[in-house]
């Protein structure tokens, strides 16, 4: 069991509509041990929110593990998320990209169901294979928007409705090399006005490649990003439907080991340069480099 405060408060010419509040939550959770390979999770959240009320969130979780290396796991619980000072209150233009990004101060918070499940599987030695899926109803979604081709404001969907399948594959041939894929497929929908819900792509392929060699660690990052449904208006000020076009970024970091406190690394961010004016507002390519020392 446990609790905490959060006390926020901003000022400043970016967040000319934010009021300070306060948030205190509490929270029990217990773990009962039914069978040798059956764990249950129960619990339950309690938050005060001095802007948004009160919010009780139950959750239950359970394992199964029937062999060795075989896993199964499923959860169901309500959620609770109030809005950000951002989405709230930030006021914020970006000359160098030419967006705007426009708080909300009437955002209500997000209330959510959601059950999952997932299995995992060790195939062979070093090699791992899980799925699984998950389904998920939420009222007032907090879901960000293309209000004009620069504005994006953050808006409510009064019923949303997310599921989707994962799956990932993971093998380690060698402690000092590890390659894994994911693949991530989402059907998201705006109930309350029976459409796509905007900017959820359907589809997500990522990877990633790790390499160790002392005093020598290289890791690559790939992901691919399928079309995303962008609404907008012309020039008669109808709305439009737009798709944004698929992309893939890719990061690469390499460090090395000086000594046991100092470390080197160099990398990059978006390598391949993704990103528009249009539909993605991401920073550009980016390299650095960097010297890292611990005191012991």
């Amino acid at each position: 069991m446990g609790a905490e405060v959060l006390y926020q408060d901003l000022t400043g010419d970016r967040f000319p509509g934010f009021e300070d509040r306060i948030r205190a939550s509490g929270f029990v959770q217990d773990e009962w041990q039914l069978l040798a390979a059956l764990t249950i999770n129960g619990g339950v959240r309690l938050d005060y929110d001095s802007q948004f009320d009160v919010a009780v969130s139950p959750r239950i979780a359970g394992r199964f593990e029937p062999w060795a290396g075989v896993v199964f796991r499923a959860s169901w619980g309500l959620g609770f998320k109030a809005p950000l000072p951002l989405d709230l209150g930030i006021q914020f233009t970006n000359n160098s990209v030419g967006y705007t990004v426009q708080g909300n101060p009437d955002l209500l918070p997000e209330r959510a169901s959601t059950f999952s499940a997932e299995a995992s599987f060790a195939v062979a030695p070093r090699l791992t294979f899980s799925f699984g899926g998950f389904y998920s109803e939420v009222e007032n979604l907090i879901n960000f928007a293309q209000v004009t081709p620069n504005l994006f404001m953050p808006e409510n969907v009064s019923e949303a409705r997310l599921m989707g399948l994962e799956a990932s594959l993971e093998y380690k041939p060698w402690r000092w090399l590890r390659f894994g894929v994911g693949y991530d497929g989402v059907d998201a929908r705006n109930l309350s006005e029976d459409r796509v819900l905007e900017n959820r792509a359907p589809h997500r392929v990522s990877g990633q490649f790790g390499l160790r060699f002392d005093p020598v660690r290289f890791d690559v990052q790939s992901a691919w990003t399928d079309v995303r449904t962008i609404y907008g208006t012309d020039e008669a000020g109808n709305e439009v439907a737009l798709l944004a076009p698929a992309f893939v970024r890719l990061d690469a970091r390499m460090a090395v080991t000086i000594t046991q406190a100092l470390e080197v690394f160099l990398g990059g961010d978006n390598l391949l340069d993704a990103g528009d004016d249009q539909f993605l507002f991401i920073a550009p390519r980016t390299l650095y480099v960097g010297l890292r020392g611990t005191l012991r």
